[in-house]
């Protein structure tokens, strides 16, 4: 059990920190979209491939704790979102931000030791 404590843990504070960040690109994004911030594209783009080396580095351990096809699915918005950015596509990159911020904290709340998890 202790291990099951530390797993779920660990799942919860690395999502906490990249959906932390992920909020963060967002409002940086809007403001960059109407305006508020002077080029700062190249920013975004310096600011969104941390996110995703991070990424990397947590789904490294993840991959023992969590079903693939969920990590999939992160990696692959994690890299539209960087292309979005590096287009220009602002709208598209924050409605992916908003998708990855969905399946973060999705897999947290299935990996939570509750009784609506073990019925």
């Amino acid at each position: 059990m202790p291990g099951g404590i530390y797993s779920k843990r660990y799942l919860e504070r690395t999502s906490e920190g990249l959906v932390k960040e992920l909020r963060g690109l967002k409002e940086e994004i809007k403001k960059v979209a109407t305006n508020e911030i002077e080029g700062g594209e190249h920013q975004l783009e310096k600011v969104s491939e941390e996110i995703y080396d991070k990424w990397k580095k947590v789904n490294r351990s993840w991959t023992i704790l969590v079903l693939h096809n969920e990590l999939d699915m992160i990696g692959v918005s994690l890299t539209s979102i960087r292309v979005n950015i590096r287009i220009g596509e602002y709208n598209r990159a924050i409605d992916e931000i908003d998708r990855t911020i969905f399946w973060l904290e999705d897999i947290v709340d299935k990996e939570r030791v509750a009784v609506r998890n073990i019925l």
